[in-house]
């Protein structure tokens, strides 16, 4: 049984899919959006994905390396992780790693062995230390990856990609079973701030799944991992777990074992939940009636990526100059649905804009930096909850 949460029509299937022209942005593979709640674990699916449309090029920009802020934030992830599970010398699979760029920076921290799996990799994108041993294979996991004897499996920001999560699981446990004692470290984005704010713009068709801590620990519970963490991180944009494979061979106990301080019940996410498409309508029309009262104005967006396109897709009178983004792989190409241009922060300053709207709040205060270093002062604006106040006084 599965109870019906939002439905939306006519998004682009691929969000950092970038083009290099505007027509085709504007012509852009589009979907449909479903979003509906499992009975027995509580996540929140989209019914409607078809995971054939999720053909990624190299066109594809999901990076957030190019942000001084994320790296940092990375940077500190990886010295945990190397401190936390003796890494040295041992073998770091991480299954969906994009363009290698974090465990990279994992390998070169702890001396570990690392192998990259992500069919959108790109070779040569990023430097790898040398001495540094890793090896990429862009391809998608299959049971051909058996037999890499990890000590560290991440998946990090891939979960939520993935139409058949039982049987990606199952192919994650298959990795992990050459060795006892191998951890499972996942990453997704925390979907109980986008259905209590009604963050629409944090809603398009890559992300097939939206979890919260109850789902995420049941969806993994319900695959046969135990888990050994569960918390948040990135300002609570971010879910994490660690598992590991139960003990018990994998059959699903009557128990769920510990229950973390986050995990909410069932019953307690009902609400947010139930109320998420109201949510989304308000947000919705209160933008709306942002760009109406600052019709002729120069607005921007800044970051041009998933959320950009999110956004700019759900609102009727949405009229920006450009999005901005400090990945330079961006510049020059259009964001898909709208054909909205992208250039990099150093051309911004050409294009004296009134306002700028900053897609993520955790980079506040790099892009004001940015934006005094660019010598422009727009007033500044964010998403997030209601009412849509400015940042910063009008210059």
């Amino acid at each position: 049984m599965q109870a019906l949460v939002q439905r939306i029509t006519d998004v682009p299937v691929l969000c950092c899919e970038l083009f290099g022209d505007r027509e085709a942005a504007l012509r852009c593979p589009r979907g449909s959006i479903e979003l509906v709640r499992g009975a027995r674990t509580g996540l929140v699916s989209n019914r409607r994905f078809d995971p054939q449309t999720q053909q990624f090029s190299a066109n594809y920009e999901e990076t957030q390396s190019f942000s001084d802020h994320f790296n940092a934030y990375a940077r500190a992830i990886a010295e945990q992780m190397a401190e936390r599970h003796h890494l040295q010398g041992k073998t770091v699979v991480e299954i969906g790693c994009g363009k290698g760029a974090f465990l990279i920076g994992l390998c070169a921290i702890a001396g570990a062995r690392g192998i990259g799996i992500d069919p959108a990799f790109v070779a040569g994108r990023h430097a790898v230390p040398h001495g540094t041993d890793l090896r990429f294979l862009a391809e998608t996991l299959s049971t051909d990856h058996a037999g890499l004897n990890p000590d560290l499996v991440l998946c990090r920001h891939t979960l939520e990609h993935i139409g058949d999560l039982p049987k990606f699981l199952r192919l994650v446990r298959m990795v992990m079973t050459d060795r006892p004692g191998v951890v499972l470290s996942i990453d997704v984005p925390d979907s109980t701030r986008i259905f209590r704010e009604g963050a629409f713009w944090d809603v398009y068709y890559e992300h097939c799944h939206y979890f919260t801590p109850g789902s995420l620990a049941g969806t993994l519970r319900d695959a046969g991992f135990e888990l050994t963490r569960l918390y948040r991180e990135y300002d609570n944009q971010f879910l994490c777990a660690e598992a590991r494979i139960e003990t018990n061979g994998g059959d699903r106990r009557e128990e769920p074992g510990e229950v973390f301080e986050i995990e909410e019940t069932l019953s307690e996410a009902s609400d947010d939940i139930a109320r998420f498409a109201e949510n989304c309508t308000r947000q919705i029309a209160g933008w709306e009636q942002w760009f109406a009262d600052h019709h002729g104005e120069r607005i921007v967006l800044w970051g041009a990526g998933s959320k950009a396109v999110g956004f700019l897709t759900a609102l009727s009178n949405a009229d920006v100059v450009c999005a901005v983004d400090v990945n330079p792989h961006k510049a020059g190409k259009f964001l898909p649905g709208s054909g909205t241009p992208v250039i990099g922060p150093g051309d911004l300053k050409a294009f004296d804009p009134d306002h700028v709207i900053i897609m993520n709040p955790v980079y506040v205060d790099e892009i004001s930096a940015e934006a005094r270093r660019n010598g422009i002062s727009p007033t500044l604006w964010t998403l997030g909850p209601l009412p849509i106040k400015p940042l910063t006084p009008s210059a």
